[in-house]
């Protein structure tokens, strides 16, 4: 419903929200301030149907900054979905919804980054690293207080009283690699947290103290050597990591062999300008060359298509050397995605959408429950939690956890964020960056 069919006393409490005329500061600040309007519309209007045909349909008085913001949340609510589709019903590509976390994160961190390049450094760094932290900490230090505290009662995980060093001090990456580690379904995928943190240590002294001319080379090489990287790495491993498995795996979770997942998400800044009239002839030409090459490799690996959930692309991959190429071709096509979803087509469309927006809002508190909830499903329910249906209570139960913890705890930190480092008012917190205008969040 639109804000003119309220009655006057709504009218006059929401109306700041659906003043098209109000400044870009001054419009950022109440729709803040009023971002529940469209759930408390829909309660008024059309009861609770409304307000989830609301979350489907969207709304569109949203303005350009709005929607591109929306989409790249979209973006996240699409990673989340394939991460949960891996561990649950085992679709075994889901694991590339880490690849496009990395990419999504190499670019709007890298345009904080940019925008605020030109303020001193020391308070550049406070700025940045307050930020980050009251997004990441409480969530990742809390979960951790609770599993110490399960474990210092019942000892379990055992495993836990070996690993809490790594798990403190975001390194659990490199344990990972030791063949010693297995599965471990309470913190295992906590390593892709300790590859951002490594990234957050190194990207904001680069991104400053490199000048700006030089930022287009700096990418370039970052893509370049990677790969190579990642194949040297994997020729001196292989005497002392016989398993494919095991050797896959230690390129995959060392971090230099990530760097250049972050680099693509750098490079759209530089290219989106360009780039986004065709972008989604792009993703459906990068969409055709990752399927194509998958398949390549099957045949010369298995001598048959991968008719399977994997596509050519199981975790870890090794064989036919796809370890180098294969990772760049993933970043590739995630980094084709989130550049739909900075143009209007039909892809940044569904990206778009309140629900799809909703699930990449919450999907930080997805990821880092979402395989507790799983092994409670497993314990209660057996096997049942692999079905279709299975799956769809798993994912409401993991989205009602995520969104608690969201509303209730998060959120709490989150609120703080504005508290300290502000930049001047003659400075607003808007980038442009290759005429891409965004929000940083």
């Amino acid at each position: 419903m639109r804000i003119d069919s309220l009655n006057s006393a709504e009218q006059k409490k929401f109306g700041a929200c659906a003043d098209p005329n109000l400044n870009s500061t001054a419009a950022d600040k109440d729709r803040k301030a009023c971002s529940h309007i469209p759930d408390r519309l829909n309660i008024l209007h059309l009861g609770g149907f409304g307000r989830v045909w609301g979350m489907i349909k969207g709304f569109p008085s949203r303005s350009e900054t709005e929607r591109k913001r929306d989409a790249l949340d979209g973006v996240r609510g699409v990673a989340i979905t394939l991460v949960l589709l891996f561990h649950s019903l085992k679709v075994a590509c889901g694991w590339i919804g880490v690849q496009m976390f990395f990419v999504l994160s190499g670019f709007l961190i890298t345009s904080i980054l940019l925008q605020d390049s030109d303020l001193p450094l020391g308070f550049y760094l406070k700025r940045f690293y307050w930020r980050r932290s009251l997004r990441i900490f409480p969530l990742y230090f809390g979960y951790l207080l609770v599993m110490a505290i399960v474990y210092a009662i019942t000892k379990t995980p055992a495993v836990f009283g070996r690993d809490w060093p790594y798990l403190l001090t975001y390194t659990l990456n490199f344990r990972r690699i030791l063949p010693d580690f297995g599965t471990n379904i309470y913190y295992g995928r906590f390593w892709s947290l300790a590859i951002e943190e490594q990234f957050y240590l190194i990207w904001p002294l680069v991104i400053y103290l490199l000048p700006r001319k030089h930022f287009p080379t700096l990418v370039a090489t970052v893509l370049a050597i990677c790969p190579i990287i990642r194949g040297i790495t994997a020729c001196l491993l292989t005497p002392i990591l016989h398993s494919p498995d095991l050797l896959g795996a230690a390129v995959y979770y060392l971090t230099p062999g990530q760097l250049d997942t972050f680099a693509v998400g750098a490079a759209l800044l530089l290219l989106a300008k360009r780039l986004r009239g065709r972008s989604v002839t792009i993703f459906v030409g990068c969409t055709v060359l990752l399927l194509v090459c998958g398949q390549m490799k099957a045949v010369l690996t298995t001598g048959r298509l991968a008719i399977h959930t994997s596509l050519g692309y199981d975790v870890n991959m090794i064989l036919a050397g796809q370890h180098i190429w294969g990772y760049t071709l993933i970043n590739i096509w995630s980094g084709a995605l989130i550049l739909t979803a900075l143009s209007r087509n039909w892809i940044s469309a569904f990206l778009a959408l309140p629900l799809t927006a909703y699930i990449g809002r919450i999907s930080y508190g997805m990821y880092v429950y979402h395989q507790i909830i799983l092994l409670a499903g497993y314990e209660r329910f057996g096997n049942l939690i692999n079905t279709p249906l299975g799956f769809i209570c798993y994912f409401l139960c993991v989205v009602a956890l995520s969104d608690l913890s969201y509303r209730v705890y998060e959120s709490r930190f989150l609120a703080l964020k504005n508290k300290r480092f502000n930049r001047a008012k003659s400075q607003p917190n808007i980038l442009a960056v290759s005429d891409i205008t965004l929000v940083p969040s």
